[in-house]
């Protein structure tokens, strides 16, 4: 386990009786975990992340980073921190600054310690990883999309070789196409790094379909941490937790209700609801 709370509060305003976290324990693997982390809006999903990689430090409890202990008024440097644990914000023109796509994506080796001739490799290497074409990469960050400025955004972070990705909201403003090509990147850089990726999502179809484990804050505390099958066909559970359902399970639902088909579990995806319809209509037709 590379990354672990222990008993972690958090307030912004240490005069609030309420904290943001609240009594946080949690373990992350460095290798192989796709992770969302869910809640409703207010729920401290991004508080949680930005201690991931310690721009917010705890005000009460502990996180252990790698070999890095971090506890309330945490002095020491905090470089390797964010070398290992990358974080790319949910609005990507808050990451971007330099004049050029290359340059920007050049400044976090650089700022590692890694040569020019270094980081221009690094950042090479991560613009054709995310897709941003080499004619390009003499233009403004600024004068991209919306997708594009994400995949710089996120070349930036990878051109640094974390060890651990954490996106908040990375699909937000995208359209559909744009969304599934995005998480499409992810899971190519999960499997061919085994890097662990964390996200923050609303968007319950792509929870459902790429990731692996979920984490489900309330209130400011973690009120699940598990599979994502089992955190859906609890439907109790669902709603108590004020989550969506993917589109699948809501269509299977209506269609069980009214007697078209039945099934165990609720299917996560469009293609799982397909071969459920397929079975129903097999059986119907024998």
């Amino acid at each position: 386990m590379e990354i672990n709370f222990r008993k972690v509060n958090f307030k912004y305003d240490r005069k609030s009786p309420n904290n943001t976290l609240d009594n946080i324990d949690l373990s992350i693997n460095a290798k192989g975990e796709f992770i969302a982390i869910l809640g409703h809006t207010g729920s401290g999903k991004s508080t949680l992340i930005q201690h991931m990689n310690a721009l917010l430090l705890p005000t009460l409890g502990e996180i252990e980073i790698f070999e890095h202990r971090i506890i309330p008024k945490y002095k020491n440097k905090l470089k390797d921190v964010r070398k290992r644990v990358g974080l790319v914000f949910q609005f990507p023109e808050y990451q971007l600054f330099e004049e050029t796509i290359l340059k920007d994506v050049m400044f976090g080796p650089k700022n590692f310690g890694l040569s020019e001739k270094q980081a221009r490799e690094k950042a090479e290497e991560a613009l054709n990883i995310v897709g941003i074409s080499e004619d390009i990469w003499h233009r403004s960050p600024f004068s991209l999309s919306g997708g594009q400025m994400r995949r710089v955004a996120i070349a930036g972070i990878l051109a640094c070789e974390p060890e651990v990705l954490v996106l908040d909201e990375p699909s937000v403003g995208l359209d559909p196409q744009g969304r599934v090509e995005l998480m499409n990147l992810l899971t190519d850089i999960h499997n061919k790094t085994h890097k662990t990726i964390i996200l923050v999502s609303h968007d319950m179809n792509l929870i459902a379909r790429y990731a692996d484990r979920i984490i489900v804050l309330k209130d400011g505390r973690i009120v699940y941490d598990g599979g994502k099958r089992r955190l859906f066909n609890n439907l109790e559970m669902v709603y108590d937790f004020n989550l969506d359902l993917p589109e699948s399970a809501n269509i299977a639902l209506k269609l069980k209700e009214k007697g078209f088909i039945d099934f165990k579990d609720i299917p996560l995806t469009i293609e799982e609801l397909a071969n459920i319809i397929k079975r129903t209509l097999g059986d119907i037709y024998e």
